[in-house]
């Protein structure tokens, strides 16, 4: 199975392919790839399109940061984004991202959060702001990519979901308090998306397809 992770910043891909490369390099029914793309992935599509039929991509995974936009979440919590929403309030659910592999979903740790994710086309950074986009949108959480991927993966009939893990407070303390739990976040994210992974190599369908 082929397995591409996209995350939009080097200090949260960096750590995750020095993990996970080791992790699968002996196992032949899974190759992994790993792309740094743009922040907000506006310049990346025809080069990731190239890239996914070149090596016959079967899943993409976006990997990641995201901050609260409700005080029910906690620094360093794992969302599995379960609905996405954009700018203009369009909406596409994990369950039809991903319908290849939802009986994997269905079997994701009680412990991670499945919630809607808003990927804001800019940084959010004030307590007013976020409480206009939490109320319009009722999203929990915020990013600035996944909407964008996965409505290209969509385009493309490639499955696709995300794993996130809350790394701020989306307000006037967002960057220090990003910088601040950056490594403790990503450190435990790899290790989830290591349990997703495994997750979707069980698939039954899949076993039996491929021995």
């Amino acid at each position: 199975m082929n397995i591409l992770i996209l995350a939009a910043l080097s200090k949260e891909l960096d750590p995750i392919q020095r993990y996970l490369t080791p992790e699968y390099q002996n196992q032949k029914h899974v190759h992994l790839d790993f792309l740094k793309i743009s922040i907000s992935f506006k310049e990346d599509r025809s080069f990731i399109a190239n890239y996914m039929t070149k090596n016959s991509i079967q899943l993409v995974i976006n990997a990641g940061t995201a901050g609260a936009l409700n005080d029910g979440l906690e620094i360093r919590d794992i969302i599995f984004p379960s609905k996405y929403i954009n700018s203009r309030s369009s909406r596409l659910s994990a369950g039809e991202l991903c319908i290849q592999f939802n009986n994997s979903i269905s079997q994701i740790p009680s412990d991670w959060v499945q919630c809607s994710l808003y990927t804001a086309e800019n940084a959010i950074i004030s307590e007013s702001e976020k409480q206009a986009v939490a109320l319009k949108t009722g999203a929990n959480t915020v990013d600035m990519e996944a909407f964008q991927i996965a409505e290209f993966c969509r385009e493309l009939s490639i499955p696709f979901c995300s794993l996130k893990v809350i790394s701020d407070t989306a307000d006037s303390a967002t960057v220090s308090i990003f910088k601040k739990n950056l490594d403790s976040t990503i450190d435990k994210l790899k290790k989830e998306l290591k349990t997703l992974i495994d997750l979707f190599l069980i698939k039954p369908e899949y076993m039996k397809n491929n021995g």
